[in-house]
């Protein structure tokens, strides 16, 4: 696990030395920068799985290579590379070797997850991937005839200057939160290298090509073993992982995961005054996770650490998420997220994480309402959208259409199929966003998150489920809960999905009132500011906030 970062065309090493120092907390055991006259890369490193010590970048054969994130299948697809003598037993060089006999179709047989880029030093050539779905991030800018990129967004701002700010970017995350930032970014000019993309660049040629498309339901009546495909991914994640760490939560999705490995250590939230804390909004149970995480802890032999947490840690964390988030913070479980990967980071280095299992294997019941899914704008009202400005009074309804074409742009008609097109939406947007705020959060804490329900064959697997069969007896993913029948309490098998905290008792609406005026005239350049002020305490008061601290942080740079 890593951070990479690179120019092309460039000489000039030090833009890429200040990209690896601002991400450096993504690769604290080791860092290094290869230079040539046309191109500069650089990489830090997290070691994760081995000690196996190799030049940062990989070199070799004419090929360079920064890598970030983790190739599950590599021994396998090692044993198909017998013309390649390997000089190491790390990931990277099979990867490497991979790409040397497949080109861009190594991309097929690869599984795991990644962002990597590649430099033939012969054909002066560049090779840019980024895994299926987007668990490992890659930002990029072409200003001024250059190809720049990084891990994270925030070290990529510090090198260059974007033209501005996307107005629609930042609407869409007051309106549409759960679905936006996952596939452009608030600046002019910085860019998102899709999920399932690859970039091929050169002196005289830059163009991105798909290779993988989450679609729901496209692979219905295709045979696959669910079971047998997703234990075995994540099986592979935990191999060679000397202490496995897991975000156990109780749900579904974590208490799967917990049934594959004794003695990993389970590190589950615990809020001080959670009964101060409303779990009410858009979720089916009002609950905290803590009782039902510390039973399956128990039953499946886990190490259970309580990660404990009041009103001034919130606080903290969420000014540390703010500061790490430079898509503009939106989910209050990004506030969970960097408590957990705070205190996990103490006893390992990697954790794996119940991620992507509810939106691709149909976890949301809302789909189902044809209140809430008879347009995108009625799905707006679902999540709290909040009242607009004049100059945005029409945004609302030109976003819903937006979202409409996008569907049908895959074969998804939402007057004819609104739950599958809802559903097509989480699978591609909303994935994509809670994909970007688990490596950028948890990263921020040398922490590496492994996300097994994004291997490439399980994902393939959940295309051939439908929609109507995974749910059932008033219960989301049926498919999965088939898995854990008669292994874990009957309590945890059918417990409902449960909302994510939303920090009540900290009252955002009056910590809005307290921001600068010019972030508060910022924000109303979008908001109806004063009628919002005077609504009761909701969820797009935590919105607005943490929107006005991102312009205070970044936006006001970039107007």
């Amino acid at each position: 696990m890593c951070g990479i970062a690179g120019a092309f065309p460039t000489h000039n090493s030090s833009l890429v030395e200040k990209l690896i120092e601002a991400q450096s907390h993504r690769g604290p055991d080791g860092h290094g920068i290869y230079q040539s006259k046309d191109i500069c890369i650089g990489q830090n490193r997290l070691a994760v799985v081995t000690d196996n010590e190799h030049d940062l970048p990989y070199r070799r054969d004419g090929l360079v290579i920064a890598f970030n994130g983790e190739i599950t299948n590599y021994k396998h697809l090692a044993k198909s590379l017998n013309c390649w003598h390997f000089e190491t037993e790390t990931d990277t060089e099979v990867l490497l070797a991979a790409y040397k006999k497949w080109g861009d179709k190594c991309l097929t047989r690869i599984e795991g997850m990644f962002a990597f880029v590649i430099w033939d030093e012969v054909r002066q050539q560049g090779f840019a991937a980024r895994d299926p779905v987007g668990v490992k991030p890659f930002f990029f800018t072409r200003q001024s005839g250059s190809f720049i990129f990084s891990s994270e967004l925030q070290a990529l701002l510090k090198v260059t200057t974007p033209k501005g700010l996307r107005d629609s970017v930042i609407a869409e995350a007051l309106v549409a939160p759960y679905f936006s930032g996952a596939l452009t970014t608030p600046f002019e000019g910085v860019e998102v290298l899709p999920p399932g993309s690859f970039a091929k660049f050169s002196h005289s040629n830059f163009r991105v090509e798909e290779y993988f498309h989450y679609l729901p339901e496209s692979k219905l009546g295709c045979q696959f073993d669910l079971g047998v495909t997703l234990m075995k991914a994540v099986d592979d994640n935990l191999d060679a992982l000397e202490q496995p760490g897991l975000f156990l939560s109780g749900g579904l999705d974590s208490s799967l995961l917990a049934t594959r490995g004794e003695s990993q250590h389970h590190f589950i939230m615990d809020y001080h005054d959670h009964e101060a804390i409303c779990y009410d909004i858009n979720g089916i149970v009002n609950s905290s996770d803590t009782n039902p995480a510390l039973e399956v802890s128990g039953v499946t032999g886990g190490m259970a650490h309580l990660v404990q947490a009041g009103a001034s840690e919130v606080i903290t964390a969420l000014e540390t998420a703010i500061g790490a988030q430079a898509s503009i913070v939106v989910w209050p479980q990004e506030v969970t997220q960097q408590l957990l990967a705070r205190f996990a980071s103490s006893y390992c280095k990697s954790v794996l994480v119940g991620d992507a299992a509810d939106e691709t294997h149909f976890g949301y019941f809302f789909v189902l309402d044809p209140k809430v899914c008879q347009t995108p704008q009625s799905l707006f009202e679902n999540f709290d959208a909040p009242p607009l400005s004049q100059a945005f009074s029409t945004f609302k309804q030109d976003l819903a259409e937006s979202y409409i074409k996008l569907c049908e742009s895959r074969g998804y008609s939402w007057r004819r199929a609104p739950a599958l097109s809802a559903s097509y939406l989480v699978s591609r947007m909303w994935l994509g966003r809670l994909l970007l705020n688990g490596d950028v959060h948890t990263m921020r804490h040398s922490l590496e998150s492994r996300v097994p329900f994004a291997n490439r064959p399980v994902l393939e697997a959940a295309q051939s489920l439908s929609l109507e069969t995974s749910f059932k007896n008033s219960l989301e993913k049926s498919h999965l809960r088939s898995l854990i029948e008669g292994v874990l309490p009957n309590s945890i098998v059918k417990r409902k999905k449960s909302a994510l905290p939303f920090y009540q008792f900290l009252r955002f609406k009056d910590m809005l009132g307290d921001l600068p005026a010019e972030s508060q005239a910022f924000l109303a350049k979008y908001l109806d500011f004063e009628q919002i002020m005077r609504q009761p305490e909701a969820m797009s008061h935590f919105r607005a906030y943490t929107l006005g601290r991102w312009y205070h942080l970044f936006g006001r740079h970039y107007e």
